[in-house]
């Protein structure tokens, strides 16, 4: 049997360094090969797998390559294997006999190194269970779309994209159904090894009754039955949907275990005969039955996402939900989290889930041995207070302005943003807050600068929210908020806070940028937008936002009826060249995945947005400049 928990996932590609991401259930030393397609030379050497242990049965590996010559090639198809040793020292391939992970015909996996960026795939907002905003859009995951894109151009380098950024929402931990928690409990329990039991703090009477922390340990909780155990009074976790929040570390790895298409994580969804005496009062046949069909759905396309990640090179940054709704939405809100034992911890244990599966790979160097031996000794000892236990949040809560956010250096230069952990406070500590502060802000004109003596003309930005909303939406959140409703309640985290702040750090660099592509995600609906920073000498950088959400989620209430509608009728929107209902798009509600193309210059030049259909059929929306 395999010892592949989840992967091989291809992650950071430059011509000097290729990193290859795996999870194991047992202690593997693993080794890799890299060949140009229809050639049998190896040209790469071993750098060692860098490995950590995260649980009694789960290793997460990096398995690092270099170039044998000068260099990789690019703009070329590059197989490669993962071997593991055996007992007699002899090396066995993983992935050659994996039918999985390949495309007709391959002896293996690969992918191409761009030597100029021309089709980059991107996308976000991935939720297990959701509903179709209309029957006959269907109710695929639009991530396993890429896999198609891929199966039609694996042999012509100049077709096939080379990159997928993925920004932000890969999972959902506060939104989460009965069966997958009840799946995700017991993968959860068994990589890990234990049952972990949640910090306490322990008043000795909450609001009249007993302190909802009588229970310690998450997997004895019932199913639909944790929302006492994190409400927003007790915890400061403002999340609406925390009935089956995930919390502890087991939970957050098996959710990505399983929607990575992990052949370690497969699913068989316990039907409700078998979990009803685990639920909560609240829970109903029904709505589990509902919940596990959806579940289904989306579980059916997880084969074609696996081989979609062993096949083109991966780049991962947060939104919210990796942790929970609304994370570090204002000042206020992350000390009431701090303040509780409990909160703490699950703010803990999503960002280091997060680091294991998402942030690794993206920056492989920026981790240090004391870093991953923060979080292995902690896991390994399975204490939930002391020491080493305490040793883990403080890792994690520390705020750093590069730690999250990343360049990739690729031509246009491909600048992500972090902006969770580094936020500055606004007026008040309720106040909405700037998505940047002003060391993140620093390090992003660091980055620009390096970029501009680089000689790239044109820059890319990843930002998980859009820079250029919809100011129809975000106006009215504004409302809201100014009329009393919280930052929270309103989800009021908008660009609107800071722009100015990031306008003048862009502009303040030594040579400006011919233009700048933003791609987002974040607001379940998708648009391409022109605009423009303008320098305090009066110098303007066309600037292009490119939006594209969700790959698996519902639209925002009232826009799920006006997909391909007029919204905007003037303004900097680019219009769609279909039309639906006799008109183009502006937006649109569906859920998809976007190709961003560059010219070779490195300037985009429009997003096209494709959706799969029950009945294999494509629909596309294209806005081209």
């Amino acid at each position: 049997m395999s010892p592949i928990l989840c992967g091989p996932i291809v992650r950071r590609t430059t011509t000097t360094a290729v990193y290859i991401w795996l999870a194991t259930q047992q202690d593997e030393e693993l080794s890799g090969e890299i060949r140009l397609r229809g050639h049998n030379e190896v040209i790469s050497i071993n750098q060692g797998s860098k490995k950590i242990q995260l649980g009694k049965n789960l290793f997460i590996h990096l398995v690092h390559l270099s170039p044998a010559a000068a260099g990789f090639p690019t703009d070329s198809i590059l197989h490669y294997d993962i071997l593991h040793k055996l007992p007699d020292n002899q090396k066995l391939s993983l992935l050659g006999d994996d039918q999985e992970i390949k495309y007709p015909g391959e002896p293996y996996p690969g992918f191409i190194i761009p030597g100029k960026l021309a089709q980059v795939l991107h996308g976000s907002c991935r939720k297990p269970q959701s509903n179709p905003v209309k029957k006959a859009w269907g109710n695929l995951d639009q991530l396993s779309s890429a896999d198609d894109l891929l199966a039609e151009s694996f042999q012509n380098p100049e077709e096939r994209p080379s990159t997928l950024l993925m920004t932000g929402d890969q999972i959902y931990a506060d939104d989460v159904s009965g069966p997958m928690l009840d799946h995700l409990i017991k993968l959860g329990n068994h990589i890990t090894g234990w049952n972990e039991v949640m910090p306490r703090r322990r008043p000795p009477v909450w609001h009249g009754y007993n302190t909802p922390d009588d229970h310690n340990c998450a997997a004895e909780m019932p199913l639909y039955g944790r929302r006492p155990q994190l409400s927003k009074e007790f915890t400061g976790i403002t999340s609406l949907r925390t009935r089956n929040h995930l919390m502890t570390f087991g939970e957050y790895a098996a959710m990505y275990l399983t929607v990575w298409g992990g052949p370690g994580a497969k699913t068989s969804f316990a039907p409700w005969s078998a979990v009803k005496t685990r639920a909560s009062a609240t829970a109903s046949a029904n709505s589990y039955a509902k919940e596990r069909e959806q579940n289904e759905i989306f579980c059916q396309t997880l084969s074609k996402v696996r081989r979609l990640l062993a096949n083109i090179s991966v780049y991962m940054i947060f939104d919210d939900h990796e942790i929970t709704d609304d994370w570090n939405i204002n000042p206020a809100w992350e000390q009431k989290i701090h303040e509780s034992p409990r909160a703490r911890r699950v703010v803990s244990n999503g960002l280091a889930a997060y680091w294991a599966f998402q942030g690794w790979g993206n920056n492989p160097d920026r981790f240090d041995a004391q870093f991953m031996g923060t979080l292995a000794q902690h896991l390994d000892t399975q204490d939930y207070q002391g020491g080493k236990a305490d040793a883990f949040d403080t890792l994690l809560w520390q705020k750093e302005a590069d730690r999250w956010a990343y360049v990739i250096p690729t031509n246009p230069t491909i600048i992500v943003l972090d902006t969770r952990t580094s936020r500055q406070q606004g007026k008040r500590a309720s106040s909405p807050a700037e998505l940047m502060n002003q060391s993140a802000l620093n390090w992003l004109k660091t980055e620009l600068e390096n970029a501009v003596d680089m000689n790239r003309k044109h820059v890319c930005l990843i930002s998980a929210t859009p820079v250029f909303g919809l100011k129809a939406i975000e106006n009215l959140q504004q409302i809201a908020y100014v009329i009393g409703g919280s930052a929270a309640a309103v989800d009021l985290e908008s660009w609107n806070e800071g722009l100015d702040e990031l306008e003048a750090a862009i502009t303040s660099v030594s040579k400006l940028p011919a233009s700048i592509a933003i791609l987002s995600g974040d607001v379940h609906y998708s648009f391409m937008r022109k605009s423009a920073f303008k320098s305090a000498s009066g110098d303007n950088i066309t600037v292009y936002q490119m939006t594209s959400s969700p790959f698996h989620n519902q639209a925002v209430p009232k826009l799920q009826f006006c997909h391909r509608d007029v919204l905007v009728q003037n303004g900097d929107f680019v219009v769609s060249e279909e039309k639906s209902l006799g008109k183009a798009a502006v937006i649109t509600s569906i859920n998809n995945l976007a190709q961003v193309n560059f010219d070779e210059h490195g300037q985009v030049t429009g997003q096209k947005l494709i959706t799969t259909l029950p009945d294999g059929q494509k629909k596309y929306t294209t806005y081209k400049i």
